[in-house]
C-alpha cells in the first residue's frame, strides 16, 4: 500500500552517501575494485577492427599488472573461441562473439601509447537536485609513454576523475534481474590535474576526457544480478545525499518519483521500512 514512507513501492532502503563511500573503500581494499592496471591505449580509427577497446588491460601469466612498460606489447582483445584452450585466457573472461556487438561510435581521440595507472578508493556524491545523477569521483596517478611519432602528454600525471552519470543509465531493474550496463555516451567525464610533469593544455585536457569516454563506452561490458524470487521489481533513486534502492514483493504499477522522503537519520549508515 502506497504511504508516505515507501510511495509506490513495498520496501524501501536508504543508504547514505558517506556509508556508500566506507563500502567502496572495504571493496576497494579487499581489490574488488582495481588498485593498479598496466594498458595498451589506442584510441585510433580501425576501419577494419571496428570497435576494438580504446584502452586494454595487459597482465602478466599471474594475473597482475606488468611494472615493465617495455614487456607492454599490443595484446589481442577478441582473441576467438580458441582462448578458451588458454589455461590464462580462458579464466579472464574474454570476449569470444564480439563479432555479434554493435561497435559504438566514437569520436577518436588519437591518444596512443602505454598507460600505468594506480587508482585510489571511488567516492560518490549527490551533484544535483534532480534526483536522477550519480557523481563517482577518484583519484588517480597515471604514467605515459606515447608510442613513436604521436602527440606526447605528460609522462606522470595525477589528478580527480568524475564521472556524472543518470543512475537509470548504470543500473537499470527487470523482473528478477538488475542489469548493469553503463552507458558513458551518456555520462559527463572529468579528468582535474593536481600534478603533472610538464603543463597539460586545455587540448590535452579535451582529449584525455575523450579518451577516457571511448575507454569506457568500448571496453566496458554489461552485467547482471540475478535478483531472489521473492522481488519482482527493483528500482535505483538518488534522494539528499542518500541512495535509495526501492522494492516491489509483488507485481503491481510503481513510480520511483512517488519516493520523495528522506527517513534515515544523518548518522545512520541506513535505514529501512
Amino acid at each position: 500500500m502506497a504511504n508516505a514512507l515507501t510511495g509506490d513501492f513495498d520496501v524501501v532502503a536508504e543508504f547514505g552517501v558517506l556509508a556508500v563511500d566506507r563500502l567502496l573503500a572495504a571493496m576497494h581494499q579487499t581489490e574488488r575494485f582495481l588498485h593498479s592496471f598496466s594498458a595498451r591505449v589506442d584510441d585510433n580509427p580501425h576501419p577494419t577492427r571496428p570497435g576494438t577497446p580504446a584502452v586494454i588491460g595487459v597482465i602478466d601469466a599471474f594475473g597482475d599488472p606488468i611494472a615493465n612498460q617495455q614487456q607492454i606489447g599490443t595484446p589481442n582483445p577478441i582473441p576467438g573461441p580458441s582462448a578458451v584452450s588458454d589455461a590464462v585466457a580462458a579464466h579472464l573472461g574474454m570476449l569470444l562473439n564480439a563479432d555479434l556487438l554493435l561497435p559504438p561510435k566514437v569520436i577518436p581521440s588519437h591518444i596512443s601509447g602505454i598507460a600505468q595507472i594506480q587508482v585510489f578508493p571511488p567516492t560518490v556524491r549527490v551533484p544535483d537536485n534532480t534526483g536522477t545523477n550519480l557523481s563517482v569521483r577518484m583519484n588517480i596517478m597515471a604514467r605515459f609513454i606515447p608510442d613513436k611519432d604521436t602527440a606526447s602528454l605528460a609522462e606522470f600525471i595525477r589528478g580527480d576523475l568524475e564521472i556524472i552519470a543518470p543512475i537509470n543509465k548504470v543500473a537499470a531493474g527487470h523482473v528478477h534481474v538488475i542489469d548493469i550496463d553503463f552507458k558513458a555516451d551518456q555520462a559527463i567525464i572529468n579528468f582535474t590535474p593536481s600534478f603533472s610533469s610538464q603543463p597539460l593544455s586545455a587540448a590535452d585536457l579535451v582529449g584525455i576526457n575523450l579518451c577516457i569516454k571511448n575507454a569506457l563506452q568500448t571496453a566496458f561490458l554489461p552485467s547482471s544480478v540475478v535478483l531472489p524470487s521473492s522481488i519482482t521489481n527493483v528500482q535505483l533513486k538518488i534522494l539528499p545525499q542518500t541512495l535509495a534502492v526501492l522494492l516491489d514483493m509483488n507485481s503491481h504499477p510503481s513510480n520511483p518519483a512517488s519516493v520523495t522522503n528522506v527517513f534515515h537519520a544523518g548518522d545512520d549508515d541506513f535505514a529501512f521500512v
